[in-house]
């Protein structure tokens, strides 16, 4: 970390012990993924169909884990305690910091004072991939004709089904999300072994932003 980001690392951890947090087991949010195929299906996913992508994750970094059965209620890697079960899905205060950190970088907006509980885990790449299919077959003109070159691109940068798969539920009160929007979708994935994050967003606005072009401005462009 550059010597800023250490500073509001330190911060960061210093507003987690003020508010009796642990910072090695943060609260993390309800799945937006699942939310949003019931949504756009009318039924929610049978959980015996899918696990959350922390087990794939494990699985890149711990092979052995292969030869452990598939439950879908994993709450954090490496614990499959009944206990940890229950007490739902959680993040570190470091991986937290990288997801606030990759959104300032996105969007150049201020994003350090977000909580534990407005990003969340999501179910392993096959259900999330299924999802952005669903999504962007509403919203997105032609998306299968462009979905195969999408996801080899996104494959060479990050091995997806490598990652651990987060999301992050936009509070409206932010840039770029104080703007009308109709839907949208935010994902990490954060692949530890390469120790990089990708972030797949999209915004479907229901009106044009301030600062898009208007017809006259675009026949004098071209």
């Amino acid at each position: 970390m550059v010597t800023e980001e250490k500073r509001n690392f330190k911060e960061l951890r210093a507003r987690l012990e003020e508010e009796g947090m642990q910072e090695s087991s943060l609260k993390l949010g309800p799945s937006l993924t699942i939310r949003g195929m019931e949504s756009l299906s009318g039924e929610r996913p049978d959980s015996d169909k899918y696990v959350m992508s922390d087990y794939q994750a494990e699985l890149d970094t711990n092979p052995r884990a292969q030869s452990r059965s598939r439950n879908p209620s994993l709450s954090s890697v490496g614990d499959h305690s009944g206990s940890a079960a229950k007490s739902g899905p959680t993040i570190t205060a470091k991986e937290l910091f990288c997801l606030q950190v990759t959104l300032e970088q996105a969007f150049n907006s201020y994003f350090l004072d977000t909580s534990s509980e407005d990003f969340a885990l999501e179910p392993e790449l096959m259900m999330v991939k299924t999802y952005i299919a669903q999504f962007c077959s509403v919203y997105v003109d032609k998306y299968e004709q462009h979905s195969s070159d999408l996801w080899t691109n996104i494959e060479q940068e990050i091995h997806p089904s490598r990652c651990i798969i987060y999301s992050y539920k936009p509070d409206r009160s932010r840039e770029p999300y104080d703007t009308r929007y109709m839907s949208q979708f935010n994902y990490f994935f954060f692949n530890r072994s390469l120790k990089r994050v990708l972030f797949f967003s999209m915004i479907v606005r229901d009106s044009p932003p301030e600062d898009a072009y208007d017809e006259d401005e675009m026949e004098d462009i071209f």
